[in-house]
């Protein structure tokens, strides 16, 4: 159950399904990004929030309710999930994420490598992400992550 949670979580971000994603972390989750070292949400209004900037930034297309997936610009693949049961409904997991973008006029490109380490509660027969820590490894292509917005500052060997 909890890695198919892990899955379900990359496909309602690439999908921008927001009371989706939302209804996949307890009421005060956090959100924490160590690459960057800054909380990135907190409590379902503060994910729900986040969702609804990526889908601005990455998906508008997801919208337009013609019952189609619409997939955006960014895709994050998850893989190799690792849980451990921590206790009576308690259990922390890594996955890696791969972070796929679109570049305009080119194609998919991949643009960053990282892994997501988790702490889940079990609520009511249902698990759920109580936090997510971001770890990002690798920045593929830091160009297109600037050019996306999602990294700020100078270019890696860039003066600042």
């Amino acid at each position: 159950m909890i890695t198919e949670l892990m899955y379900r979580y990359a496909v309602a971000h690439n999908s921008s399904d927001i009371e989706g994603y939302a209804d996949l972390f307890t009421p005060d989750a956090v959100l924490y990004d160590q690459t960057m070292h800054y909380e990135f949400a907190r409590g379902r209004a503060g994910i729900i929030a986040a969702a609804k900037s990526d889908q601005d930034k990455y998906n508008p297309a997801s919208k337009v309710n013609d019952g189609q997936l619409h997939l955006g610009k960014l895709r994050h693949n998850v893989t190799n999930p690792v849980v451990t049961l921590t206790g009576n409904g308690t259990a922390t997991g890594l996955c890696y994420v791969q972070i796929i973008a679109e570049k305009p006029g080119y194609g998919p490109v991949v643009m960053s490598q990282g892994y997501y380490r988790d702490h889940y509660v079990k609520q009511k027969d249902k698990w759920l992400i109580a936090r997510r820590d971001f770890y990002i490894l690798e920045w593929s292509n830091w160009g297109l992550a600037k050019e996306l917005g999602l990294a700020n500052g100078p270019l890696p060997g860039e003066k600042k």
